[in-house]
């Protein structure tokens, strides 16, 4: 994004920021979006969700045939009135008693559940050409009674290779088992190895769960014991090693990404597994939810809310880039934002503000459409003063704003002109209690000299801001964990 020119009077530079279209923009944005603490939280073995993190997300209680007894499944609200989960779940539905959904699921237990309401499902849409013993077209849509109030999902209703592919990763949320469990046919679970029943308490969470995974290629899937159960219409996800992917329980829910502007989509649905749960070179298998797009608007389309493809003309939107969890994310309340607004234009001067509520130590990257990345802060310019320029003097404290560069100030180094294309952009903060070793500082603001030499920079810094995390962890779960470092994630717009 930021191009060093050649050197003019007194040992300054100017930065020139362009921004254009381009698959690799999304690629570094979603990087940089993994630096949040609680991206790091759900890489760590799978972690309890901070309340509220999923509102989407509903629990469907299911009355089945047999005994007259319940069942249950995950599911994803996509429109106030509809729920879309997975058509196995409803394979052994008892049509003579009501589907309930429990949305803004706080806790399940044995003895009952905590939630924030409980709607009736008035219609049950199950695809129609779901073959269960094939698990093909394992979809199925619920509509409910009663509008639901919480925040919907937006489901992907048009392909896309950058979000529905690998390397991306995705999160996928449900109440399953944790463990590795078989089934038994007098009900319950046992443990596959000795196939002793395990007691329901030591398997089945009380809480909703959250796990991030690398999407597996769709050939590479198909060999991995899976075959013709896997094809065009299905999305796998899980780590050679095994020990993370879905599990009983979690059938019906979301496997979901963050698309270029930062929002929630969702790519998958829970459908089938084999050899019990997350077992190596064995992937967790959805419903890819884009090959149902057509079926899913025949069906809802009334009450979806489907986005135009295509600007409809006039200044372009500021992208949102909502953080996950903001308490988790930016417990530090630091905020990053041009000093000039969040519309800029060609050939302007800005200056990049950060504000925070807690001391710590800074770093500032920003990302073009084009999928240039540069380090904006630190630098040896950036860092100088009548002192001398170090590592400390990248401590940013409460007392006041941090302008990047402060005009005002003769010792700023750089200047920071908007030049090249008009389009989207993205700048992020990141707040450390401590310096970050994996950061250099460059004489000047540095733009990486290609995307892998980018990828690979955030990664590194992902990885120690990791550390401290996966020395806390120990055999304790991400819930425990306290983050170090803050995150902010600011878009906008060169017009």
């Amino acid at each position: 994004m930021h191009r060093a020119l050649s050197k003019i009077s007194i040992a300054s530079a100017c930065i020139a920021i362009a921004s254009s279209a381009g698959a690799q923009a999304q690629s570094i944005k979603r990087s940089l979006r993994e630096l949040a603490p609680s991206a790091s939280l759900r890489v760590i073995g799978g972690t309890e969700a901070t309340e509220g993190a999923w509102p989407w997300y509903v629990y469907i209680n299911i009355p089945i045939i047999e005994k007259g007894g319940w069942s249950g499944c995950g599911g994803s609200l996509i429109a106030t009135r509809w729920v879309l989960t997975a058509a196995h779940c409803l394979s052994s539905l008892d049509e003579s008693r009501q589907v309930t959904v429990f949305e803004g699921l706080k806790r399940i237990t044995p003895n009952g559940s905590e939630y924030k309401r409980e709607l009736k499902a008035s219609n049950v849409f199950v695809h129609p050409h779901y073959d269960f013993r094939k698990s093909e077209n394992d979809i199925a849509l619920l509509r409910l009674k009663d509008p639901a109030k919480a925040k919907v999902v937006r489901p992907l209703l048009t392909p896309n290779a950058l979000l529905e592919n690998p390397p991306l990763l995705a999160t996928l949320i449900g109440l399953g088992t944790i463990k590795d469990v078989e089934k038994l046919d007098a009900g319950g679970y046992a443990d596959p190895s000795t196939h002793i029943r395990v007691p329901d308490t030591e398997m089945l969470p009380t809480r909703l769960r959250q796990v991030e995974l690398p999407l597996v290629d769709i050939e590479e899937c198909k060999t991995q014991n899976y075959g013709a159960a896997v094809d065009a219409r299905n999305v796998c996800a899980g780590v050679p090693e095994g020990g993370k992917g879905s599990c009983y329980g979690d059938s019906g829910g979301p496997l979901m990404t963050q698309n270029d502007d930062g929002h929630w989509v969702l790519i998958g649905v829970t459908s089938f597994g084999v050899n019990g749960c997350a077992h190596a070179k064995h992937p967790s298998v959805f419903t890819r939810v884009s090959s149902f797009a057509d079926w899913i608007k025949s069906v809802a389309g009334r009450d979806l809310a489907i986005e135009p493809e295509k600007d409809s003309g006039g200044a372009p939107d500021v992208p949102s880039e909502p953080l996950a969890d903001p308490d988790t994310d930016n417990a530090a309340g630091i905020e990053i934002r041009f000093d000039n607004g969040d519309h800029v234009h060609l050939g302007e001067l800005v200056s990049y503000r950060v504000t925070t509520k807690k001391a710590g130590f800074l770093v500032i990257l920003d990302a073009s459409p084009d999928g240039k990345l540069t380090q904006v802060f630190p630098n040896t310019r950036s860092l100088a003063s009548p002192a001398g320029a170090g590592q400390e003097a990248a401590k940013i404290t409460p007392d006041r704003p941090l302008l990047v560069p402060d005009y005002m100030n003769s010792y700023r180094g750089f200047n920071v002109r908007i030049t090249g294309e008009r389009g989207k952009g993205m700048m992020i903060a990141v707040l450390s209690d401590k310096p970050l070793k994996s950061i250099g500082v460059p004489d000047s603001p540095k733009t990486f000299t290609s995307p892998r030499e980018a990828e690979l920079t955030i990664e590194i810094l992902r990885k120690e801001l990791m550390h401290n995390l996966t020395a806390q962890a120990g055999n304790r779960t991400g819930s425990g964990l306290k983050p170090n470092w803050s995150i902010d994630i600011e878009g906008y717009v060169v017009e």
